[in-house]
């Protein structure tokens, strides 16, 4: 019986490794790149005069490949979700500002929270902020290298900042 018991160790412990590369490796590298691709980079919650119109929401494509929106929501922290029913591209490597027209969710002026969902229904990304100050944007100083989305990066926390808006920038 012994040698039974040896020749399937032999046959199962290399598949058992070379499934565990194979399909391991790709989802984990999925999930990343999907986590990764998409970020949240500036808000613009409070213009000077009226805010209903004239905000808006900078996204940045962190890959190499171009993402369609379509399918994805935008919500202010779990209360209120608007579902992007077109379809949006944002180029790899670029910026998009999702302005009145697609951006159905209001942002507060008060602290606030939004969140950016994937059309699968996962957290890609959220920027948790203070009151803002009018005609000032909500910004992401430091963003390389993102990889999850507890704003955590490999050399340390993501820095925002309110600044003057940078729109496209």
């Amino acid at each position: 019986m012994p040698k039974i018991a040896i020749i399937l160790t032999y046959l199962i412990i290399p598949t058992a490794i070379f499934l565990l590369v194979v399909f391991g490796g790709t989802f984990s590298q999925t999930a990343e790149a999907k986590i990764a691709a998409v970020q949240i980079n500036e808000i613009f919650p409070d213009p000077k005069g009226k805010d209903k119109g004239n905000e808006w929401l900078e996204l940045y494509n962190n890959s190499e490949a171009d993402i369609d929106l379509l399918g994805w929501k935008l919500s202010n922290s779990g209360k209120k979700e608007s579902e992007i029913k077109n379809s949006l591209i944002v180029s790899a490597q670029e910026y998009f500002v999702l302005e009145k027209e697609n951006l159905k969710v209001a942002l507060k002026n008060t602290a606030g929270e939004f969140w950016l969902i994937d059309s699968s229904g996962n957290l890609v990304d959220k920027v948790i902020y203070g009151k803002a100050e009018e005609g000032k944007s909500f910004s992401r100083i430091f963003f390389k290298n993102f990889m999850a989305t507890d704003a955590t990066t490999a050399e340390g926390k993501n820095k925002w900042s309110w600044n003057d808006p940078t729109k496209n920038q």
